[in-house]
């Protein structure tokens, strides 16, 4: 599927139009469905507005979402700036039930096994890698970081932050 670019005038407008997209692209999945999603603002959009996208949109609820993360700290979910943590507390709560499936990075771990454990986990993930595509099942929906204007950081990168402090 080609790419397109959509400009929205307001923020409320943007996050409608990502969570009538992931409910419909959930909908033509007919069963499983994969969504990559990043921090930043983009948790903010889809906790406003996703939820009643999901209630109205799919009787199914969220159960059959398996929800991963583009972008991750290596933090405890607990900590401010933990990408899962943020869609834990924001997000996750309000979906419909049944709860989607959540692949967050095992805890404990040093960032290359916690960055190889990850990877493995996504590669048995259908469409994920781990099959021949006919196999596969729904290809991944990826939600990329929303920047306030082109070519600035990303919302939760500095500068000084070392690239192992990351999963991408």
């Amino acid at each position: 599927m080609p790419g397109r670019i959509s400009v929205f005038p307001s923020p409320q407008e943007l996050g409608s139009a990502l969570a009538q997209l992931v409910v419909q692209r959930a909908a033509e999945s007919g069963g499983r469905f994969s969504l990559g999603l990043s921090g930043g603002s983009l948790v903010g959009l889809l906790a406003r507005e996703l939820p009643l996208a999901a209630y109205t949109g799919a009787a199914t609820g969220a159960g059959p979402w398996l929800l991963a993360f583009c972008d991750e700290r290596l933090v405890p979910p607990e900590h401010p700036e933990s990408t899962f943590g943020a869609y834990r507390a924001q997000l996750l709560p309000r979906l419909p039930a049944p709860a989607p499936t959540v692949l967050a990075v095992a805890p404990g771990l040093s960032p290359n096994a916690a960055a190889a454990d990850y990877a493995e986990r996504l590669r048995e993930v259908p469409g994920g890698g781990g099959a021949s595509r006919a196999e596969a099942g729904p290809p991944l929906l990826f939600l990329p970081s929303l920047c306030e204007k082109l070519g600035s950081p990303l919302p939760y990168m500095r500068s000084s932050d070392p690239p192992s402090s990351f999963l991408i």
